[in-house]
């Protein structure tokens, strides 16, 4: 096979499988799931990835853990001015986030 085939299959392959999942979400209609996350970390780089995870409708953040009450307090925040329920806080120490990792 000829390197230039070749990358014009891999393409149109690529393409197809990236395509595919749409194309079969549409056929049997919207799915009504939630992807509920738990953060460890809610510093600034934390908040924001929060900030991302708030803008999507399909997305529920239902625990947090972080060492720093202030970190935590302002991820809190976050979460009621975006309209979405306080998550469960993990704040024990710097292991903390084992409490939430036990969980799941």
């Amino acid at each position: 096979m000829k390197r230039r085939d070749f990358v014009k299959t891999s393409a149109t392959l690529g393409a197809g499988g990236l395509l595919l999942p749409h194309a079969l979400g549409g056929a049997f209609g919207p799915v009504d799931k939630k992807v509920r996350l738990g953060l460890i970390a809610v510093g600034f780089r934390g908040q924001a990835h929060l900030d991302e995870m708030l803008k999507r409708n399909d997305v529920e953040i239902v625990a947090m853990a972080d060492p720093d009450a202030g970190m935590m307090a302002t991820a809190q925040e976050m979460l009621k001015k975006a309209g979405r329920s306080e998550a469960m806080a993990y704040t024990a120490g710097d292991y903390g986030y084992r409490l939430l990792l036990d969980q799941i």
